[in-house]
This record gives structure tokens, C-alpha cells and sequence, in this order.
């Protein structure tokens, strides 16, 4: 894939989420974790099995098993080092990750006290980021593809309100998006133009 098309992928991603970020007060935030933790046991019985190493050690690891429970939180992780970003961008996602790293961190220390966690299987991909024993997620292009695909399929099998509304708002999205992107110094005529020529 051309890596121009590859840095805007990434860097529209960025902003999506840095977006959702934006919108979400600590409370929310901290709302989110305990959601995700009643809706599945297996992720606060994951982040218990991680407090048995320094919080220096095991952070990386209970943002990777966090990652997974909405669109905020793949923030916390680091992102792929061979793909550039805007430097505001890059500016803004530094900072969005230690702020959920904070967040985690006193969410962990708000759930041992209270003892929010409960002994629970853990899936293997679960167990292997407790272990250690595979590399902590990073964002990959096929990645955001597959992810595209799913949000599509599901908004495809989703009850139709009319065909009017449903061709107007994506075109509306993607020109906001663009907008956001030029403001960054992003130029998305260039990587659509190098996505056409990848394509014949």
C-alpha cells in the first residue's frame, strides 16, 4: 500500500478518535472502564492479573487489554514509529495518551480499593498480553481496513431511513474530515490521487 495513503489512514484515525477524546470528560472516561468491566469480567480479571508486576511494567499491557473496549482507547497505545504524523497531530495524540494513561491508572487503583474486580477466564489474546508473550497491539492499515469494513457491513444491515439522508451524510463526514485533515497539514488530493494509480 502507498505510504502516503497509509500516513492519511492513519492520521484520519488520529483524528476521529482525538474527537471522541475532545467530547469525553474524565468522568465519562472512568464510566467507560467500569461499563466495560461489568459488561465483561474477563477484562478486570485480566487488568487484576497485571498487578502483580510495578505499574512501570505492566501499564503498556493493561492499555493493550483496555484498547479493545471502545474507539477512545487505542489513544493509549503507542502507534506504528514508521508512520509519520502531522506534527499538531502528533502533539495531540502524545498528549491524549498519557492522559489515558493517567485515567487507567487511577481507574486500576479506584477498582482494587473497592475490589471491582472479579477472578474470570481470560480469552487467549487476553492471556497472552497478561503473559507477555505477544507484542502489545500497534495500528496497522489492514487493521483500520477490516475495522472500515465492519462499521459498514453493520451500517448496511442496519434499517434503511431513506435513501436521501443515508447518500448526504457520509459526503458530509468525509468533507468535514478532509477540512480537519488540511488543517493539519494532511493533503488528502494527493493520497487519493496515489490510491487511483494503486488501483490500476
Amino acid at each position: 500500500m502507498d505510504g502516503e495513503r497509509v500516513a492519511q489512514m492513519y492520521a484520519t484515525d488520529r483524528l476521529t478518535r482525538l474527537e471522541l477524546l475532545d467530547n469525553a470528560s474524565e468522568d465519562a472516561l472512568m464510566t467507560m472502564l467500569k461499563e466495560a468491566v461489568e459488561a465483561d469480567p474477563s477484562v478486570g480479571s485480566a487488568l487484576l492479573q497485571l498487578q502483580v508486576y510495578t505499574l512501570e511494567d505492566m501499564l503498556d499491557s493493561a492499555m493493550a487489554i483496555v484498547s479493545v473496549v471502545g474507539e477512545i482507547w487505542p489513544l493509549g497505545l503507542l502507534g506504528p514509529p514508521e508512520v509519520p504524523l502531522p506534527a499538531a497531530v502528533r502533539s495531540r495524540v502524545k498528549k491524549a495518551r498519557q492522559q489515558l494513561r493517567t485515567t487507567v491508572t487511577n481507574f486500576l487503583d479506584k477498582a482494587t480499593e473497592e475490589g471491582t474486580f472479579v477472578d474470570a477466564p481470560l480469552s487467549e489474546w487476553q492471556q497472552a498480553i497478561v503473559e507477555g508473550t505477544i507484542d502489545i497491539p500497534v495500528w496497522t492499515p489492514e487493521e483500520q481496513e477490516q475495522e472500515e469494513a465492519k462499521a459498514k457491513a453493520a451500517e448496511d444491515a442496519s434499517p434503511k431511513k431513506g435513501k436521501k439522508g443515508k447518500k448526504e451524510q457520509p459526503k458530509g463526514d468525509e468533507e468535514d474530515l478532509d477540512a480537519l485533515l488540511a488543517e493539519f497539514g494532511v493533503d488528502t488530493s494527493k493520497a487519493a490521487k496515489s490510491g487511483k494509480k494503486g488501483k490500476k
